[in-house]
């Protein structure tokens, strides 16, 4: 009832004060909601009646279920520009947002050129552009059109000839990109047939060249989504040492890579990568676009199951043809206790602590 309350101020224009109040006395019984009108001096019939008659019951509910489907789990959750607030261990909330502020308003400054703001700017960083056809005047509006991204020598998996591709523009030192390399693997397996990932470097910094050409060395021997993992799950083993530990755990030619890895031809191909981001206004990684369209700050798989998706029934695929969940986990069942048939329908596994 207090969500309703706040909307039916709201509607007054006084959202704001009445939010403020809520926080500040925390008491939230009816008695106490119309309290706080009086005390803004909001029209009381027509606040009473927003609550009498549950006039704003039904947005609040579709947030609530807009919110379920986004896999919010508790409060408060906050997402800037589409990219949710995670926080790492130790760090203050305070700290954390600041951070990501801060990225995302280095982020926006080509779009700033361009012109966008408000809700333009909004819905292109998230990837999903404003869904009106026609302008105030009635004519229609021209589609948009990017320019044209090559996947060239870039690492691929999936099939060639694959209806979508999603190119990902990474860095292998960004935390965000570590997760997100789980996710197009997740993708890989459950839209096998229907989607082929190509990978392309972003270095954030000059440093992080010699990382994005190791992986290029490895790419060259066959090994590239192999390496890619080890150098996601080992983020702060990056130097040269660690790189060809990697290469020798993978079995490559290790004469072959460091050649591979410090020729100039390796280098220009991650130059070649970084300017074309570049070239496409990127900011930050991972950035995606998903046949040559930008999806802006997309996370997780629901995110993009539900992008891919309907990216494929227009292409004429069946929605009971289209995955509705990430792939199962494959977890080794070698000398783990168990009880009950070998050879039973259903397998749980369980992760335990004896404290």
């Amino acid at each position: 009832m207090a969500h309703q309350a706040s909307l039916a101020a709201k509607a007054q224009g006084k959202f704001w004060a009445y939010h403020d109040l809520l926080f500040a006395k925390k008491k939230l019984k009816k008695k106490d909601l119309l309290s706080y009108a009086k005390q803004l001096k909001l029209d009381m019939k027509k606040f009473k009646t927003a609550l009498d008659k549950k006039i704003y019951a039904k947005v609040v509910d579709a947030e609530v279920e807009y919110g379920k489907e986004l896999k919010v789990q508790g409060t408060p959750t906050t997402y800037v520009n589409g990219r949710k607030l995670s926080m790492a261990k130790g760090v203050k909330p305070k700290e954390a947002l600041a951070k990501l502020v801060k990225d995302e308003l280095e982020r926006v400054k080509p779009l700033l050129k361009k012109g966008l703001k408000g809700n333009k700017l909004y819905y292109e960083l998230v990837g999903q552009p404003d869904d009106s056809t026609s302008s105030k005047d009635g004519k229609k509006k021209e589609k948009k059109e990017y320019p044209y991204i090559a996947v060239g020598d870039a690492p691929t998996k999936g099939d060639d000839d694959a209806p979508l591709t999603l190119i990902e523009f990474s860095d292998f030192t960004c935390g965000f990109c570590s997760a997100a390399a789980k996710v197009m693997g997740q993708l890989a397996k459950s839209y096998k047939g229907k989607i082929r990932i190509a990978f392309k470097n972003f270095p954030l910094s000059q440093g992080n060249y010699s990382i994005a050409q190791a992986a290029l060395a490895a790419h060259q021997q066959g090994k590239f989504w192999e390496f890619h993992d080890l150098v996601f799950a080992n983020q702060k083993k990056v130097d040269r040492q660690s790189l060809i530990q990697h290469a020798q755990a993978l079995e490559l030619d290790i004469a072959l890579f460091k050649q591979t890895m410090d020729s100039p031809a390796t280098k220009a191909q991650v130059e070649s990568d970084q300017k074309q981001g570049r070239a496409l206004g990127l900011q930050g990684t991972p950035s995606f676009f998903l046949n040559n369209k930008p999806l802006g700050s997309v996370q997780g798989f629901d995110a993009f199951k539900k992008i891919l998706n309907k990216a494929l029934i227009k292409k004429g695929f069946k929605k009971k043809d289209l995955p509705s969940g990430p792939p199962p986990v494959v977890i080794s069942m070698a000398d783990v206790p168990y009880k009950g048939p070998a050879n039973a329908p259903v397998t749980i596994v369980e992760y335990s602590d004896f404290q």
